[in-house]
This record gives C-alpha cells, sequence and structure tokens, in this order.
C-alpha cells in the first residue's frame, strides 16, 4: 500500500539499515535497474531521497535521475545537482552532453548502501577516485566503512566490494 510507505530518509532519522534490509534494498535496486534497461534506460546515480519503503521493498519512485541507454552506453544530457554518490566516472564529466557506461549505477547504489549502513543521513563516506587500483574497493573509503562489522566478510560485503571498483568494467552486481 503506497500510502503506507515511508521516504527512505525519514526511516534513516530514527534507525541505521539493518543486514537484512541493506541485502533486500540491493535486490529491489537490482530488479528495478534490469526493468529499466530491457525497455532502455538507466539511472547513473542515486540520492537517499529517491527511495520509499512500501511493505519491506525498496522502490525509486523519481523519474528526474532516468537516462536513455544509446549504443550501450548511458547518455548524459543534464546536471545532476546531488553529487554525493557519484561514481568516479560520473565525477569526472566536463561537458553535457556525456557518455557513460552502463555499470555507473552500480558504485553510487553500493556507496549509498554503505554509507546508510553505518551512517546517519546527511553525512557520508569518503572515498578518493584516485586510490590504488590494488587495494580492496572497500579501503578506498574513510574508515567508517571498515566499521562495518555487521557486514565484513558477509555476501552483502563482496556484493558492495564488487560494485565499487573505480574500474567500471570491474565491477559486478552480484549478490551470492
Amino acid at each position: 500500500n503506497i500510502n503506507e510507505a515511508i521516504r527512505l530518509p525519514e526511516y534513516i532519522e530514527k534507525t541505521s539499515l539493518s543486514y537484512d534490509m541493506a541485502c533486500q534494498f540491493f535486490e529491489d535496486v537490482r530488479r528495478q535497474m534490469t526493468f529499466l534497461e530491457e525497455r532502455g534506460f538507466s539511472i547513473p546515480t542515486f540520492s537517499i531521497s529517491d527511495f520509499f519503503i512500501c511493505d519491506g521493498h525498496f522502490i525509486f519512485i523519481t523519474e528526474k535521475n532516468i537516462v536513455p541507454i544509446e549504443n550501450d552506453v548511458l547518455v548524459i544530457l543534464k546536471p545532476f545537482l546531488d553529487k554525493t554518490f557519484f561514481s568516479p566516472e560520473m565525477a569526472e564529466i566536463q561537458k553535457l552532453p556525456s557518455e557513460l557506461p552502463k555499470k555507473s549505477w552500480m558504485f553510487s547504489i553500493a556507496l549509498l548502501i554503505s554509507t546508510l549502513m553505518k551512517l546517519k543521513c546527511g553525512k557520508k563516506l569518503n572515498w578518493n577516485v584516485s586510490m590504488r587500483e590494488g587495494n580492496s574497493p572497500l579501503e578506498q573509503f574513510s574508515p567508517e566503512i571498515k566499521l562495518l562489522e555487521t557486514i565484513y566478510q558477509t555476501k552483502l560485503y563482496w556484493a558492495l566490494e564488487r560494485c565499487l571498483y573505480n574500474d567500471y568494467n570491474k565491477r559486478y552486481f552480484f549478490l551470492i
């Protein structure tokens, strides 16, 4: 029932994201992104305010970040205002129109989920695009990410890590 939906920022103000909720979030976004991609669209970046929780599921109810997929790349025609959860390649856009790899959204959602697991809305994990690629992707973040003791060495931990590579060719959205 959409009338009983709660905006994600309101939920996060009361509590942090549990492990089970984060897994649900991860899977719900995958299903919605698959649906969009099958229709020739994608979302390169997410904001906390884009999501609602309804009947235990995470639903993005916004069309402002939807972009077309043309020739297997995302076509960015407008600037994005909320840069909190940008992928490295999205952060490097200098001019419009621009093209991005389809895997940009994976970095954005993994960063958002990682942030919500530990931190309250409004504070973000710091990451550095220029980190050496040899490090674990999760090691490119501020120390708070390593304190996600509730997910360390779990299937969610490895799923987030697969999405957080600076090199988009190495990213995979897969929860085992």
